[in-house]
């Protein structure tokens, strides 16, 4: 996994090719709205999976109104 912002690299993250779950909670610390989370997929096959994400803000306003 790759962390991106205005096109540079901010943070790579390699993992072991046995794990199967992945703690993304080191890297999305760092992370900043508008940053590219990429991820790649460990076995060569599946290069087609690979994905990039335009990381958005939290939005702390919601349509709350009583008795919903």
């Amino acid at each position: 996994m790759y962390l991106y912002r205005n096109g540079v690299l901010i943070h790579k993250e390699e993992s072991d090719k046995a794990q199967q779950l992945y703690d993304i909670a080191p890297m999305m610390e760092l992370a900043r709205p508008g940053d590219d989370l990429v991820i790649d997929p460990v076995r060569p096959m599946d290069k087609a999976a690979r994905r990039a994400i335009r990381l958005q803000g939290v939005s702390w306003f919601f349509n709350w109104s009583p008795g919903c």
